[in-house]
């Protein structure tokens, strides 16, 4: 799949990866899943300026974590948390759900780990980073629209990407 990422990505995706170290998780026990919960909570936070989703949201998060159909990719500056991504899977398919960073172009090494992740787990055939942006979107939906076509397989809209066989 490296062959279909926007060439300009790899370069950020590399030095991404040297500098923060993206780790994913999945099938984790609870405390584990939830302290990554909580760190993810708080980027979001951070991210947006404000909480955005409820309590009850982040919790049934951590409880798809620990279960399987949670997949979370944290990224660290020395100890701490600096971007997370959160996927859902459901039977061969993966979303994703959630994502933050504090730093800029660090959600692509991010989703670039989780796809690895994907294609190992045995599971998984396609995931999906989302729909494009509509027309008169914003120029953060603009933007995140492009960097989720960065990661090729955009159909009827959507970016859907085959990881696994």
């Amino acid at each position: 799949h490296w062959s279909r990422i926007r060439r300009s990505y790899r370069s950020i995706i590399h030095a991404a990866e040297r500098a923060y170290g993206p780790s994913v998780l999945s099938y984790c026990d609870s405390a584990i899943g939830e302290l990554a919960i909580q760190q993810a909570r708080s980027l979001h936070i951070q991210a947006a300026g404000r909480e955005t989703r409820s309590a009850e949201t982040w919790r049934l998060m951590g409880e798809w974590l620990t279960s399987g159909v949670g997949v979370i990719a944290l990224a660290y500056d020395q100890k701490e948390p600096v971007g997370f991504a959160y996927v859902l899977r459901w039977k061969n398919y993966a979303y994703w759900a959630s994502g933050a960073t504090l730093w800029p172009n660090l959600q692509h090494a991010l989703q670039w780990n989780a796809i690895k992740f994907l294609r190992s787990d045995g599971q998984t055939r396609y995931y999906e980073l989302g729909h494009a942006a509509a027309v008169g979107a914003s120029e953060k939906e603009q933007g995140i629209s492009f960097m989720k076509s960065g990661f090729g397989g955009v159909k009827m809209g959507r970016s859907v990407i085959e990881v696994g066989a």
